[in-house]
């Protein structure tokens, strides 16, 4: 995805592989419980210029203290370049392994 951004409150799954260039965000809305929002078969890639922003889920939100995915993948390369919580409540650190990136939520 190059530029424009993927929004999703359920699971989006890729086939193949999928790109987050320069410019492209990822919304996602976070739930207690849930699996990654995007799920890719193939190698996800992240720009250093990509925004992931996150919402929790108003009926079943994530706990603070959680570490929740955000993508799962077989092969992950690169970051994120800013991760921003829609909520004033809480704040996100970026956890990246090899199967995707996850969020450990923690209060602010």
């Amino acid at each position: 995805m190059s530029g424009g951004t993927l929004r999703t409150t359920g699971t989006v799954r890729v086939r193949g592989s999928c790109t987050h260039a320069a410019g492209a965000a990822l919304d996602v809305t976070l739930r207690a419980g849930h699996q990654a929002a995007l799920t890719v078969r193939g190698r996800a890639v992240l720009d250093r210029e990509s925004v992931l922003t996150l919402r929790l889920d108003e009926d079943r939100p994530p706990t603070a203290g959680t570490t929740v995915p955000v993508i799962g993948t077989r092969s992950l390369h690169g970051q994120f370049g800013r991760v921003t919580v829609a909520s004033d409540a809480y704040r996100a650190v970026p956890v990246y392994t090899a199967e995707g990136p996850a969020v450990r939520l923690l209060k602010r």
